[in-house]
C-alpha cells in the first residue's frame, strides 16, 4: 500500500507513527529563564552563572543558550 506522501506505508514515518513515538521519547525542555545560582552546563560544561538565560534540558539538567539545540 502507498501512502500519501508515495512511500510504501509501512516505512513512511509519518503515516505509520513512527514521528509521533519519537517526538514522545524526547525529553521535555523547560522555559527559558535566568540563573539564579552557579551550576554547570549539562551539554557543554561550561560555567553557568548567576544572570545567564537557560533552561531545563529534559535529562535532569540546565543547558545554556549556545549549547541547548545540540
Amino acid at each position: 500500500m502507498i501512502c500519501i506522501h508515495d512511500l510504501d506505508a509501512a516505512t513512511c514515518a509519518t503515516c505509520n507513527g513512527a514521528e509521533k513515538r519519537a517526538a514522545a521519547e524526547r525529553p521535555r525542555r523547560g522555559p527559558w529563564f535566568t540563573a539564579q545560582h552557579p551550576g554547570t552546563c549539562s551539554g557543554c560544561r561550561e560555567e553557568i552563572t548567576p544572570g545567564d538565560t537557560i533552561r531545563a534540558s529534559g535529562d535532569g539538567g540546565y543547558r545554556c543558550e549556545d549549547c541547548d539545540d545540540e
